[in-house]
């Protein structure tokens, strides 16, 4: 038949290949994603109790929560050149990566300076991590799938903004805030591995 009238049969295997990439990928970053937050989001929940034992003034508490926010701005600008340029996997590779370097110098080091320089470094992580990843998934989805993987991702990423307490701050009662830093900084190092299977989008 394909021979007389021309027609061919849909390639279903290859869509079904791009569709298993799609989910795969899309999955992978949620994960990985909310891995990285656990630190983040359990400093907000508790250096303002542990500020005191970390040799910080409650006066500099908003500072260290806030410099993350204030350096992301420009930098967004820097992540996306090196995004168009390098392609998405690697810009998040090295924003998850930076996410386990802070997270675990946030259980080695005390007071205000180090601390600071640390939450900025998170700043950095971030802004790989936010461009990158959502760079990553307008590569591997189509116009009728962008959508929901776009808010796929952005639901279950951000979750990890909410365990993260939940796991961060029962650690932080029990062990202490290095102890339990050090394994979040564990938790966000598993997803720098799942990061490293990411494929090349671009």
């Amino acid at each position: 038949v394909a021979g007389v009238s021309g027609y061919e049969e849909p390639d279903v295997t290859a869509v079904e290949v791009s569709l298993r990439r799609d989910v795969r990928v899309t999955w992978t970053l949620a994960v990985c994603t909310a891995l990285a937050l656990f630190g983040d989001a359990t400093m907000y929940s508790v250096l303002p109790s542990e500020g005191a034992a970390l040799g910080i003034a409650s006066v500099s508490v908003g500072w260290l929560l806030s410099i993350n926010r204030l350096v992301r701005p420009p930098l967004n600008f820097v992540t996306g050149w090196i995004t168009d340029r390098f392609g998405p996997r690697i810009p998040y590779v090295i924003g998850v990566g930076i996410g386990v370097l802070s997270t675990a110098g946030y259980g080695l080091v005390s007071g205000f300076w180090p601390l600071l320089a640390l939450r900025a470094l998170w700043g950095v992580a971030w802004a790989f991590l936010a461009v990158s990843a959502y760079g990553m998934i307008l590569d591997v989805s189509e116009d009728d799938t962008r959508g929901r993987l776009a808010g796929t991702y952005a639901s279950f990423s951000f979750l990890g903004g909410a365990v993260g307490p939940l796991i961060g701050g029962p650690l932080v009662d029990a062990y202490g805030f290095r102890a339990a830093m050090l394994v979040l900084a564990a938790c966000t190092a598993v997803g720098c591995a799942g990061a490293l299977t990411l494929p090349d989008t671009r």
